[in-house]
């Protein structure tokens, strides 16, 4: 129980959006920051959810390599940009 609590002490206390994944790319646990996040767009991330339903189908690919690289041990950082609400976000995922 302590654990579990200190797990989400760590999580939820930042704005950074933190998701968790098993090796099957499955959802373990997705901070409030960004199911905040997906709900502005109307969508929920569940455990049990596999993370490639959460994304469209022109990134699975990209995001799959990416996974397998960090489920292999790999420490690395990925940089994107999108727009969202019109502005436009620099995004480093680490």
């Amino acid at each position: 129980v302590m654990q579990q609590a200190n797990l989400n002490a760590l999580i939820n206390n930042t704005s950074d959006n933190i998701t968790l994944y098993d090796r099957e790319y499955r959802i373990i646990v997705a901070n409030n920051a960004i199911q905040e996040r997906y709900k502005k767009y109307g969508r929920e991330l569940l455990p049990g959810q596999s993370a490639f339903d959460t994304m469209a189908s022109e990134i699975r690919d990209t995001w799959k390599a990416l996974y397998d690289r960090a489920l292999a041990g790999e420490s690395f950082s990925h940089y994107a940009t999108r727009q969202d609400d019109g502005r436009t976000l620099h995004i480093e995922y680490v």
